[in-house]
């Protein structure tokens, strides 16, 4: 009966079949959170403020400019240059 049986769990069917049998009584769990998660979700939804968009923006603009500033810095044009170099050799033996 052993080795009939684990013929049949070797076909991928009857393994999904397993787990969403041994998942069923999981996937409609409720977990008390004291409404925790709709008060994130209904936050999740609302949209940013203007002042709050604007930092963003900053934020994002002055990492832009110190990501640039160091690539020139720390010589990526150079690399940038070897890189293209070697693929362009590899290129041309083939």
């Amino acid at each position: 009966m052993n080795d009939d049986k684990n013929l049949i769990s070797n076909n991928g069917n009857v393994d999904e079949e397993l787990l969403r049998g041994f998942f069923a009584d999981s996937a409609h769990m409720y977990i008390a959170d004291n409404g925790f998660s709709l008060r994130v979700m209904r936050r999740v939804q609302e949209e940013m403020p203007a002042r709050g968009r604007f930092w963003y923006n900053l934020w994002t603009a002055v990492w832009m400019v110190v990501c640039v500033v160091s690539f020139f810095v720390c010589g990526g044009v150079g690399v940038v240059r070897r890189c293209l170099g070697n693929v362009a050799d590899c290129l041309s033996t083939l």
